[in-house]
């Protein structure tokens, strides 16, 4: 059975552009993370085998002095198509993901606002918005478990947060959400090219860890999603994705003398299915 799958990094619509002028920023501090990225696509009532995509990349995070402003630049990115015959497991380089920086505005520590280059792809801003939302966390008030409004490249989310110590300097966050509370568009799309028979959403849920300093920055992180689309005939299975993420701080933190921010395009982290 042959399928087309678009999902959450790949190939979907922009929101229509609000243009505004540059600003330069103080610099603040420059942080590197290694980043690696995994998408498995099965049907595992039929078979335990899956395909999908990996891809790795050094990322810079660029925080303004105010902390209000961060550019994110992807730098050294491959990517290795995944299939069931390991001989094809090949890794390549990806420069598309390293033309143009992504810059974003936080609100109370979340991140509200993306400003990509209006020369920038649909499908290559939607594998940045991923990234992206790898580092949108919730740090604020005591430690214990809150339910919080979250938005992130899955939509407007309610999320549970549980935040707690495990050294002096030292917290963990846990982050758990059913995506059937999410306010977003139908981002799964598998169509039988005879029938042009569409599948739904099912069901999933979102779990991640990240461990963050005294300071909010994030030292590592890792984000798992699950979700399942409904058959696409009366004799198939239903169909999972898997999807991971982590992030690892290296290396010091270093000063940025300076952050420039060009909002030519305003967007979101949200999905815009139009």
């Amino acid at each position: 059975m042959r399928v087309v799958l678009v999902i959450a990094l790949f190939g979907l619509s922009v929101a229509a552009p609000t243009v505004r002028p540059c600003k330069k920023l103080t610099g603040g501090t420059r942080y590197e993370y290694k980043y690696a990225g995994l998408t498995n696509i099965g049907i595992p009532s039929t078979s335990p085998q899956t395909s999908g995509v990996s891809l790795t990349a050094t990322v810079w995070l660029t925080m303004s002095e105010s902390k209000d402003f961060a550019v994110i630049e992807v730098k050294d990115a491959e990517i290795t198509p995944m299939s069931p015959s390991p001989s094809v497991h090949t890794s390549k380089p990806f420069p598309e993901l390293s033309k143009y920086s992504v810059a974003f505005k936080l609100e109370n520590e979340r991140i509200v606002e993306i400003y990509p280059n209006i020369k920038e792809t649909e499908q290559i801003l939607n594998m940045k918005r991923g990234i992206i939302s790898a580092f949108q966390i919730y740090l604020t008030g005591d430690d214990g478990k809150r339910t919080v409004e979250e938005t992130d490249i899955l939509g407007t989310c309610i999320t549970t947060v549980t935040k707690f110590n495990v050294s002096d300097d030292e917290i963990t966050i846990l982050k758990h959400r059913d995506l059937e509370t999410c306010r977003r568009c139908d981002r799964f799309t598998i169509l039988r090219p005879s029938e042009h028979q569409e599948a739904k959403f099912v069901g999933g849920t979102l779990n991640a860890e990240y461990s963050v300093n005294n300071d909010g920055v994030i030292q590592s992180a890792f984000v798992e999603q699950r979700e399942t689309v409904s058959p696409l005939s009366a004799d198939a299975g239903e169909v999972v994705t898997l999807i991971q993420q982590k992030l690892i701080l290296v290396g010091e933190p270093s000063a940025a003398d300076s952050l420039k921010v060009c909002p030519e395009l305003v967007s979101n982290l949200n999905f815009s299915c139009s």
